[in-house]
């Protein structure tokens, strides 16, 4: 997958226990479905939805987390 942000950077931080009672854990999803029953596929790719995704979060930032 290519890179939705370049130049981005992350970091790895223990999950707090706290959090643990309330998370869902991992999760696996499938349009398969909804693909067959409905007819029903993705619009854009993932790569794209990624992007609009962060755009929005960019644009939208003071709403989410202080900068």
């Amino acid at each position: 997958m290519a890179q939705a942000r370049p130049g981005g950077s992350f970091e790895c931080v223990p999950f707090p226990n706290e959090r643990a009672a309330i998370d869902v854990g991992s999760c696996y999803s499938d349009f398969g479905f909804i693909e067959r029953d409905l007819g029903w596929r993705p619009q854009i790719s993932m790569d794209e939805g990624l992007k609009e995704t962060l755009d929005y979060f960019e644009k939208h930032s003071p709403f989410y987390w202080d900068n």
